[in-house]
């Protein structure tokens, strides 16, 4: 059991590195960075491998999208330039018959070319910007229809083994636990079922033991305190109410049973490997030796 504890909390140090704001440019290079400031021309930011560097700025109109550690996303318009307007050819009039300088026409300024708006076409190679973002693609990524944002799921349920102990044996228990996070994006209202099956020998006698124990609490995830993006892994802390029970037979005789009552903590940490399933690893610390569960978790979203 220590060694399986240890490697919890192994897990748990090392899932708080992945948090990070990209900054992607119109030519669609990207930029790893914290971003600080966002103001009206320009992006505040600090690069991410030298987060104690210096501070650096880029001009909004050089920014296409920016994706949030936290999984939102937020587009920038660039407004065209307006065309110049070529001025008309002055030319001076030949009714006159003075001895003034021959007349000069002005040369016309010639208007840009019209640049061809394409959803994805790429330019000849060699040009710096053949893979820019134009207006159209900006228009259709604020247009599209959002699908499901994993990252803050509505509920969290996890199915496992719980390993606890019961006089000198160490029983395995089936157990299963949901969140919701109804409260706050980084709290969610816990609960969970466990059910077990232990025989033993005492002073002659068979026992037959199913316990049956109930939890209640409430979760407190560290993700935003860690920045930890949550569609990667989770780190949590739970205190909760236990209620427990144990249906008992001795010789096969049905003896009553008292339920009991406690207060017990859990912490652990999840690591997701797809959009809604991953394992997680938790250590129940409560009256008696400590417990330890693993097991999968799905997340759920509702639509």
């Amino acid at each position: 059991m220590k060694s399986l504890f240890t490697l919890i909390i192994l897990l748990l140090l090392g899932l708080s590195t992945y948090a990070q704001d990209i900054v992607i440019k119109n030519d669609k290079t990207e930029l790893k960075a914290q971003v600080l400031e966002i103001l009206a021309g320009e992006i505040k930011y600090k690069k991410w491998e030298h987060l104690d560097g210096p501070t650096y700025t880029i001009l909004k109109s050089e920014v296409f999208m920016i994706i949030y550690k936290n999984g939102s996303r937020e587009t920038f318009d660039v407004k065209p330039t307006a065309p110049v307007t070529a001025p008309a050819p002055v030319v001076t009039p030949a009714a006159q018959t003075t001895s003034s300088p021959a007349p000069v026409a002005t040369p016309a300024v010639s208007s840009p070319a019209p640049v061809e708006e394409t959803l994805g076409t790429p330019k000849p190679a060699g040009d710096r910007d053949r893979y820019a973002f134009t207006p159209k693609d900006k228009a259709r990524e604020r247009n599209k229809k959002p699908g499901k944002d994993y990252n803050q799921a509505d509920q969290i349920t996890g199915f496992g083994v719980f390993l606890n102990t019961i006089g000198k044996t160490t029983v395995p228990t089936i157990g299963m636990n949901s969140e919701s996070f109804w409260i706050a994006p980084n709290v969610a209202y816990y609960y969970g079922i466990y059910l077990s099956y232990h025989q033993e020998e005492l002073m002659g006698y068979k026992m037959w033991a199913l316990p049956v124990a109930l939890n209640v609490g409430a979760s407190y995830y560290f993700n935003q305190l860690i920045k930890l993006d949550k569609r990667i892994a989770t780190v949590y802390a739970t205190p909760y109410l236990s209620i427990q029970n144990s249906f008992v037979f001795i010789d096969g005789e049905s003896q009553s049973s008292k339920t009991n009552f406690g207060f017990a903590f859990r912490t652990g940490g999840s690591y997701r490997f797809s959009k809604t399933w991953g394992v997680f690893g938790e250590v129940h610390i409560g009256k008696g030796d400590p417990g330890f569960q693993v097991g999968l978790c799905r997340a759920w979203v509702k639509k």
